[in-house]
């Protein structure tokens, strides 16, 4: 054999070698989990595969998948109605979410939410939604896709996505009025306080009203913010809103003393900023409410507050489920021709001013949409009566 084809046979096995050993670090490249196991800290999803060989990983994550297929729990809630999502319609791609992962970090499990367009449609178009009017919300139901795929993906077993937190507008749920405000002071209050905001969990109105408090611009006092108080507890009182605390007076604020025969016990909501009386409750909802307070010339007497925000799906009521009058069992004489407050008695000798005591139950009704109904106690007000004092002339005591 010459020199020159013993030199080509030599480039042709080396060719050949080379190319072999090519094939095989491209092959090993893509492989290469195959041959090698994954460094610690290494997840997919909530899968930790470190020390896993590449088909080891795919073989848990494939097990895992189906497991969470089979247990998981998947919903949309809006307060404490939920609606079933079938985790049947989520399909894993194990393979290619095997072929991404990166050493030492987690990783992202690659998840496809089947029908998704159509599953919100359908949840828009529930029949207690329309009769709730939530249809007339606006929903981010891109970003509620979004969201849910998120924590499908991470394979967590128990997803519930809030519809509440992805509302885009709000609608005004109820309104209540207050009246017989006197000395304008309705107009000034609407002025100064047009609107409080009640954000998810505790709520504290000296705390939301903080601002005006420590303004020198305005010459609000407690007898205003009790005003406001007294509204916002009416407002309330048809809410989901519970755990409410609030104070009271000695007597019944005029603006709740409709006539002498039909008085508002039950409303009022005393604050007072140097003692620290405040009006408390709880917002159980993930989403804000909005309380508008508004005022017209036409009633200037008549502060109007409207709850704006997520409708509520249970029908919720509340009336006052007792209230009793009671007098003081005491009373007290004086021998002098005046009063104490320095009015004069009544033709029957009796001082003006004194008023009877009362009692007064607050009840509230959730009648939920499974046609369930339960009453409890919200609030329990007690005021004292006062003595009554009579005026007597020394002589007419024997």
């Amino acid at each position: 054999m010459t020199n020159s084809k013993k030199m080509l046979s030599f480039i042709i096995i080396l060719f050949l070698v080379l190319a072999g050993v090519t094939v095989g670090l491209i092959y090993f490249a893509y492989n290469i989990t195959k041959f090698t196991t994954y460094s610690a800290n290494t997840k997919i999803a909530n899968l930790n595969i470190s020390g896993l060989f590449g088909d080891q990983a795919e073989r848990e994550l494939n097990n895992e998948t189906v497991k969470w297929t089979s247990e998981a729990s998947v919903n949309f809630v809006l307060q404490d109605y939920v609606i079933n999502i079938d985790t049947e319609e989520f399909e894993f791609n194990v393979d290619k979410s095997i072929e991404k992962v990166k050493n030492g970090t987690s990783n992202t499990l690659l998840v496809e939410y089947l029908n998704s367009d159509l599953v919100i449609e359908t949840l828009m178009n529930d029949e207690l939604f329309k009769e709730k009017a939530i249809v007339n919300l606006q929903f981010d139901t891109d970003k509620i896709k979004r969201d849910l795929i998120y924590q499908v993906a991470l394979l967590k077993y128990n997803i519930n996505i809030d519809l509440g937190r992805y509302q885009s507008n709000q609608v005004d749920v109820y309104s209540i009025n207050v009246n017989n405000i006197e000395n304008n002071a309705a107009a000034y209050i609407a002025q100064i306080i047009k609107e409080i905001a009640i954000k998810p969990k505790k709520f504290s109105l000296l705390e939301s009203l903080k601002p005006y408090i420590e303004s020198t611009e305005n010459s609000l006092d407690n007898s205003d913010y009790s005003i406001v108080a007294s509204g916002l507890y009416q407002l309330i009182l048809n809410s989901n809103f519970n755990s409410i605390n609030k104070h009271i007076g000695e007597d019944l604020p005029s603006y709740l003393k409709v006539s002498s025969t039909k008085d508002l016990y039950g409303y009022e909501t005393l604050i007072d900023v140097e003692k620290n009386k405040d009006l408390t409750f709880y917002n159980p909802n993930s989403y804000i409410y909005t309380v508008k307070i508004s005022y017209s010339e036409a009633l200037p007497n008549r502060l109007t507050f409207t709850l704006v925000g997520l409708p509520f799906l249970d029908e919720i009521t509340t009336s006052i489920s007792e209230s009793v009058d009671f007098t003081s069992k005491e009373s007290v004489i004086r021998y002098v021709d005046i009063c104490p407050n320095g009015n004069p008695s009544s033709g029957n000798n009796v001082c003006p001013g004194s008023h009877m005591g009362n009692r007064t139950f607050v009840t509230r009704t959730i009648l939920d949409f499974n046609g369930i109904s339960k009453t409890f106690i919200i609030n329990e007000d007690v005021y004292m009566p006062s003595y009554v004092i009579t005026i007597k002339n020394p002589s007419e005591e024997e």
